[in-house]
């Protein structure tokens, strides 16, 4: 329960919000929180879904280590499988590498203006809270044995 305090009582002083601790006796300001614009006082509370505005942050979890290398180059083949639980997808071209990789959405994968091109060296990446395809990713690369990294959350 609030304790307010007035300054320089009789004489009209401020009022201070306080807590009087009832085992000491003793006065502490009433630390809770508020927010709002200039003259405008929220108390945060979950009684009545006042909590304090805060930034969200994106989905958290685990990676799934989907990195390979091309089975049989210029053949498109599966990145990933299809999965309605997708929240991120990285994948990466090596910078050592000496041709572009391609990827493709629930298509083969070419070496083409219809698939996304990653250079040696580059990378390319899908996150929420952004729009994630949850579809099947194909990738391909001119090469067979052309190494490649990606992660899936």
């Amino acid at each position: 329960m609030a304790d307010d305090l007035t300054a320089n009582p009789g004489l009209g002083g401020a009022v201070f919000a306080a807590d009087q601790d009832p085992g000491s006796g003793k006065y502490y300001p009433w630390g809770k929180l508020a927010w709002g614009g200039d003259d405008v006082f929220n108390k945060v509370d979950d009684v009545f879904n006042k909590r304090f505005p805060t930034k969200a942050v994106g989905p958290q979890g685990s990676l799934i280590d989907r990195s390979g290398t091309i089975a049989v180059g210029g053949t498109s083949q599966q990145l990933v499988a299809s999965t309605p639980d997708r929240t991120y997808l990285f994948v990466f071209n090596p910078r050592d590498a000496i041709e572009s990789l391609f990827i493709n959405f629930s298509a083969a994968a070419a070496p083409n203006t219809t698939s996304i091109e990653i250079p040696p060296g580059s990378s390319w990446q899908m996150s929420a809270p952004n729009f994630v395809h949850t579809g099947q990713i194909n990738i391909v690369a001119a090469t067979g044995a052309h190494a490649f990294g990606a992660k899936e959350g």
